[in-house]
């Protein structure tokens, strides 16, 4: 393995996550993709001979005055010396002379050089397959390579006994882990510093600013200063430590898990999140599925973590008081304390950690001790929860428990503080049950948990329980309100391509009875920013004698019964099997709306409408990372309280606002906090002080207990809670909400389904199974990146490159499709547009820590660069091929310019064509490409190149730099139409004007063999707003169509790609719609008629996330 170690590390880096396991398959993949190199390179060594070997071959005949002769004709004559012997003479004497060797041409020579250095180049082999020759040896090489990567980890086994079951905990020694991190890193931060902007105030961008950190490290300054070695003054270094744990299913057939715990060192300053696996959970199922059994396990599980947390701190624990001395490169000797900052854990682990009650408590939060009955409900400076009262309750309790005490007794301590008989493991670490007590600190905001596909998720319930208790004995404003319901799901259907939401039916909002499709928390982060598009006008009841459309399905008429058969009474069709069957459909024709809704007429309808709502099982709060602990709460599918607009608390909120209205204003709310939490629009390197800390957590808590609870009710969930009351101390103790975000360690869970995809399902080894794949290959990775940093060579570039660059922009292609789409439509030659995926523009530097992240997203891109074979994938219907045109200024009176010929992508077609077809859209083409100046000549039979995308460099407000956009105007990508809004600025207007708006509906090329980039769009331009529009009081700009009155279109313009500003989320104004056409009226159901055109209206998107500050949810 010596031999190819080297070839080992550099080709892992290769190595798919669904091969990680299936060495043999990787070993013939590795030498094929070696093979086909030398064959490239030797076809071109062997075409260079070839022709050396054809000019000797002409040359043979000819005479060479470069002849050398390897021997004379004759024999040479000999010098008789001291040293002629008698043999020699005899020899001489009695034997003729042997005959010397031919004299050989040099071309000869050259010519059989040639031949020899051909063989040799047919039996040359790549350095893996040198190495090892055959498959058999490759393998058998690895089993003692995966336990070499292991023992130098520092991995171990060890057994947790409870009674006589036996429970395999692989783990390795946190304080280890962070030596061998440290020792490697070449960049750390030794010591925290307060930061402050140029106001004064306190700005926290992370760990190392953080309130917690700070306080930590004078704690361990207090404890540890003075100290010296060889009678040198000691450094002392407090390192923060962060922690995540979290159960993954990983086989839903049989219900399999995995558990790992990972950790992280916020002082190895890499430009990114990483987290290193240190141990796998053992896990316990119920023999049984008796309450008795299930009962034992619980407590089980709970008392299992703490022993395995006590195995993997047991270093930590000690250290964490009395420090350890560490030599570091560059640093020398130093007296490392560490301290744990942050442990990252959705509500229920966190809940098993602290040894807290997850279901049927009173005191739900980890952090206060405010009841649960109250927690939605406004409250200043509720009761923080004691520490060591905590602690020393549950050590009351444990020894209780063990020894058989009073379960009345056991009951009293539970009840009086929602704990369980376990005592947390944490609290021997020092700062966390001593010194400081940040025990409760520690466990942060999860941004996923709490907002994306907590808070976000309740709202989207809470919508269709409102709407259900406003309608009950009536109808809602357009028409039956389970209707109503999926005519708003339908709506996400039609809010453009830029969303990241998804239009998995049946959507955001359901109706009763129908199982909502799990979303990951992203989808429900971008599903918010178009929420309030979807239930703009929908949410009230109908007033009477209202004049407004009203839509009350089509009545089922009974069928004849076939003749011969007997007639049998018919199934009511439930509610959610037609909405399913609408959202599955994806119809957005109105006879298709009008029957995805009740199977009886009005009148049963409203008959049958109750406020109860019935809690779904289905449900998780766990979102996507089928969590082992579940989570779900009965609140939040609880039913909400008859709303009445005339109370106080309505008034005081909304004021006179009818109910759609404040619906509308509530989720627009949500959404504006979402923004602030994940950074969007916001300037590069954005740090929000403190001062604006305060005036997001007021936001927040206002939200919660104001608006919220006047529209739904108090919402009494431990997610609407901690924004309501936690938020503030998170963005003090941590200094962001991106650490404690669970996202980034989900996404590392598919790195573990993946390995267990590849095993043998075994669940007595398939964790040793796993160790010799993802850590050995994580090993490999994070040794060579130290050997690279320390000989100064430079890393690969795709190699380094990656999650340093940070959170790239949604503009930017970042997906595989995009990067096609580009790819597809680009040209030859550099264009002058620059590719920034690091929107900040500093320039990546080579990773280093653990490079577990490095691993996944390296598995990932090369999954994905694996099925692309270099042919880009386009609908059926596209047929791009490549023109040359001219590069430059068309030539000006006679005299010809330099010019250069390039290659562009693009399908090419005469002005006439174009003009005639997109349904009679592009009339105005001919004679808007006559009237620019730079066109002339041009005329209806002139040719065009155009092209699907557009790349270019977007110019942000709020950013100094551009950041690169993909602008897409097409009627088929990837199967279904792509039209883009653009803002855009007029050639001559003033500087300082405002850019206009326009959809795109053209992209040019080239025209007649000319390169020239343009966009062809229509026209908007602003219109009246509505009276009291609440999403125009939160920058939502009302928009209207410029129509041309030749063609009763709207009014084309020809737009250079250098005016392009940036592209720009423009929604149909739904609200108008329904007020004209019914609810489920849509883009794609109205008329496409003059006078349509005319009364349409539509909205920009100020919510739409074009940058994040978010390390783990950029869009």
């Amino acid at each position: 393995m010596s031999t190819g170690g080297t070839v080992f590390s550099a080709t892992v880096r290769n190595l798919n996550a669904k091969t990680a396991l299936l060495w043999p398959e990787y070993y013939q993949t590795a030498v094929r993709a070696e093979r086909a190199a030398l064959r490239a390179q030797r076809d071109a060594e062997v075409a260079a001979l070839g022709r050396v070997l054809q000019e000797l071959t002409e040359d043979q005949g000819s005479d060479s005055d470069g002849d050398t002769p390897t021997g004379g004709c004759s024999a040479a004559p000999v010098a008789a010396g001291p040293h002629f012997s008698a043999a020699t003479a005899n020899s001489s004497a009695g034997q003729a002379p042997a005959r010397p060797p031919k004299k050989t041409i040099l071309r000869k020579r050259i010519k059989a050089a040639v031949l020899a250095a051909q063989a040799e180049l047919e039996a040359a082999v790549g350095p893996l397959e040198t190495a090892f020759p055959t498959e058999t040896s490759f393998v058998n090489s690895l089993k003692g390579e995966t336990s070499r990567c292991l023992a130098e980890q520092g991995w171990r086994v060890s057994d947790i006994v409870d009674g006589d079951d036996v429970y395999k905990f692989y783990s390795r020694e946190v304080m280890l882990a962070a030596f061998n991190a440290f020792k490697r890193a070449t960049s750390r931060c030794m010591r925290g510093q307060r930061k402050f902007a140029a106001d004064g105030s306190v700005l926290r961008s992370g760990s190392l600013d953080s309130d917690l950190y700070l306080r930590e490290q004078d704690d361990v300054d207090r404890m540890h200063a003075g100290r010296f070695l060889n009678g040198k003054p000691l450094k002392v270094f407090t390192m923060a430590t962060q922690f995540f744990s979290d159960a993954t299913m990983v086989s839903k057939n049989g219900a399999h898990y995995v558990y790992p715990i990972r950790v992280r060192f916020p002082n190895i300053v890499t430009g990114k999140v990483e987290w290193m696996t240190v141990g796998f959970i053992p896990i316990i199922k119920p023999k049984n599925q008796r309450d008795e059994e299930k009962t034992r396990v619980r407590m089980l599980r709970d008392e299992v973590l703490q022993r395995c947390l006590a195995v993997l701190l047991h270093d930590l624990i000690a250290a964490s008081e009395t420090g350890v001395l560490w030599d570091l490169p560059g640093e020398g000797a130093v007296w490392v304390v560490p301290r744990i900052v942050l442990y990252a854990a959705d509500q229920p682990e966190e809940r098993h950690l602290l040894g807290l009650k997850l279901s049927g408590c009173k005191y739900q939060c980890s952090h206060c001790m405010l009841e649960k009955s109250q927690s939605g409900y406004p409250h200043r400076d509720p009761p923080q929860r004691e520490v060591l009262d905590n602690v020393e309750a549950q050590l009351l309790s444990a020894n209780l428990f063990k020894s058989g005490g009073s379960a009345a007794r056991l009951e009293q301590l539970s009840s009086s503080t929602s704990i369980v008989p376990i005592v947390p493991l944490l609290a021997a670490v020092h700062g966390l049950g001593t010194g400081s007590l940040a025990l409760y600190d520690i466990f942060g905001f999860d941004l996923l948990h709490v907002m994306k596909i907590g808070v976000v998720r309740v709202l989207a319930l809470k919508i269709r329980a409102l709407l259900q208790v406003l309608c009950k004995g009536g109808m809602s404003r357009f028409g039956i309100w389970r209707k109503a319901i999926v005519a708003m799901a339908e709506r996400a259907r039609h809010v453009g391509r830029l969303p990241d939401a998804s239009t998995t039916a049946p959507g955001y909002l359901v109706t009763k009875g129908v199982k909502q499709a799990t979303f990951t928390g992203k989808s429900w982060r971008h599903g918010l920013m178009v929420l309030m598009f979807m239930v703009a006008g929908m949410v009230s009841r109908r007033q009477p004698h209202s004049t407004e459309p009203l839509d009350l399905g089509k009545k089922r008429t009974r069928q004849a019964a076939a003749r011969g058969r007997s007639k049998r009474s018919r199934r009511a069709t439930p509610a959610g099997s037609s909405a399913r069957v609408a959202g599955d459909s994806g119809s957005s024709t109105s006879d298709t709306c009008a029957s995805s809704g009740d199977s009886s007429d009005a009148s049963s309808a409203l008959s049958n409408d109750t406020a109860s709502v019935c809690s779904d099982a289905t449900y998780s709060d766990a979102g996507t990372d089928n969590s082992m602990s579940a989570g779900e709460e009965a609140e939040d599918v609880a039913p909400v309280p008859n709303l009445v607009t005339t109370s106080a608390e309505y008034k005081a909120a909304f004021g006179s606002k009818p109910t759609h209205d404040a619906v509308l204003e509530v989720v627009c709310r949500a959404a504006a906090i979402m923004a602030k939490l994940c950074g969007d629009n916001k300037e590069e390197g954005y740090k929000m002080n403190e001062v604006e800390a305060k005036s997001l957590s007021e936001e927040s808590f206002e939200f919660v207990t104001t608006y919220v609870v006047a529209l739904f009710g108090a919402v009494h969930t431990t997610k609407f809670h901690a924004l309501a009351y936690h938020l503030l101390p998170e963005l003090l103790l941590r200094g962001n909400v991106i650490e404690a975000d669970t996202s980034l360690n989900e996404a590392l869970h598919k790195l573990v389904k993946n390995m267990w995809d590849n095993t043998n399902k075994q669940t007595a080894s398939v964790l040793l199974q796993m160790l010799r794949a993802e850590p050995t290959l994580a090993h490999i990775v994070e040794t060579d990146t130290f050997h690279w940093c320390q000989s100064g060579e430079e890393l690969n570039s795709d190699i380094a490159g990656g999650a340093a660059s940070g959170a790239a922009d949604p503009g930017v292609g970042t997906s595989r499709d995009d990067a096609l789409a580009a790819t597809s439509n680009g040209c030859g030659v550099d264009d002058g547009v620059t590719d920034t995926d690091n929107d900040n523009g500093a320039k990546p530097g080579p990773p280093c820590g653990s490079p577990e992240l490095d691993v996944l997203r390296v598995f990932d891109e090369l999954a994905t660069a694996g099925d692309f074979d270099g042919v880009p994938v386009k609908s059926p219907t596209e047929s791009e091929e490549q023109h040359e045109v001219y590069d430059g200024p068309a030539d000006v009176c006679g005299a010809r310019s330099t010019r250069r010929r390039v290659r562009i992508s693009g399908k090419r077609a005469t002005v006439a064509q174009v003009a005639t077809a997109d349904g009679g859209r592009l009339r105005q083409l001919p004679s808007l490409l006559e009237s620019h100046p730079n066109l002339a000549g041009c005329s209806a039979a002139s040719q065009l190149i155009t092209a699907n995308t557009f790349k270019f460099d977007a110019r942000l407000e709020w950013r100094s730099r551009p950041v690169g956009q993909l602008l897409r105007a097409t009627r088929e990508l990837y199967h279904k139409p792509w039209w883009d809004h653009v803002l855009y600025n007029v050639t001559g207007a003033c500087p300082g004007a405002e850019p206009q708006l326009g959809l795109a509906r053209l992209l040019l090329r080239a025209v007649d063999g000319r390169r020239c980039d343009f966009v062809v769009a229509q026209r908007l331009e602003d219109a009246d707003a509505r009276p009291g529009c609440v999403l125009t009081s939160f920058n939502c700009r009302r928009k209207k169509w410029v129509l041309d009155p030749a063609t009763g279109f709207p009014e084309l313009v020809l737009v250079p790609l250098s005016d392009v500003v940036r592209l720009e989320h423009v929604v149909p104004d739904f609200e108008d719609l329904a007020e004209r056409w019914g609810m489920t009226a849509t883009p794609t159901t109205v008329p496409d008629s003059p006078r349509e055109r005319a009364e349409q209206r539509f909205f920009t998107n100020a919510f739409f996330p074009w940058t994040s500050n978010s390390i783990t949810d950029a869009p």
